[in-house]
C-alpha cells in the first residue's frame, strides 16, 4: 500500500466504515479479531465471493496481523478458523486477492495450502496502480445453495 495513502486514513472515518461492515454481516459472513492481552493485533473478514472469477466460493475480504505478531501462529489460527467456517457454509473453494508485491503474504498462503490461480487484476489505491493476484484454497465440501440476500 502506498505510504501516503495509509498516512491519509482518518481513524474516525475508518471506524464508521467498520461499524457498517459489522452491522451488514450476512448469515455466511464472518469477522474474527485477534486479541492478545488487552490489545487487538489482527483481524480477518470473509463471506461469499463477490466477483465472477469463482463460483459457489467464499472470499477472504481482508486479513491483517501486526508485524510484531507475524510468525507466532495467530495468522494461521485466524485463517484456519475462517476456512473452517466457510467450509461449514458450503463453500467448496475460497479465494482472496493479494498484492503481487506482498511476497510475505503469498508465501504464507502457499504454506497454508493456497495456490496462485494465475489470475490478476489492477486496482487503484490513493492514485497508485497496484496489481493483485488471486490465491485460492480448495476443499471437497458439497456446495450449499446461497440464500443470503444482503441489502448493505
Amino acid at each position: 500500500m502506498p505510504t501516503e495513502y495509509l498516512s491519509s486514513l482518518d481513524a474516525t472515518k475508518r471506524s464508521n466504515i467498520w461499524l457498517k461492515i459489522i452491522n451488514c454481516l450476512g448469515s455466511r459472513d464472518g469477522l474474527y479479531l485477534a486479541k492478545v492481552n488487552d490489545a487487538f493485533v489482527g483481524f480477518i473478514s470473509f463471506g461469499p465471493w463477490r466477483g465472477a472469477e469463482l463460483v459457489n466460493s467464499g472470499e477472504i475480504f481482508a486479513n491483517y496481523l501486526l508485524k510484531a505478531w507475524q510468525g507466532t501462529g495467530i495468522g494461521k489460527l485466524m485463517l484456519d478458523a475462517s476456512l473452517k467456517q466457510m467450509s461449514q457454509h458450503g463453500f467448496n473453494n475460497v479465494g482472496l486477492w493479494v498484492l503481487d508485491s506482498n511476497s510475505t503474504a503469498i508465501k504464507f498462503y502457499k504454506r497454508q495450502g493456497g495456490s496462485e490461480a494465475g489470475v490478476s487484476h489492477s486496482i487503484s489505491i490513493g492514485g497508485t496502480e497496484l496489481v493483485e493476484v488471486l490465491v485460492t484454497f480448495s476443499s471437497a465440501v458439497a456446495p450449499i445453495p446461497a440464500t443470503d440476500h444482503r441489502g448493505c
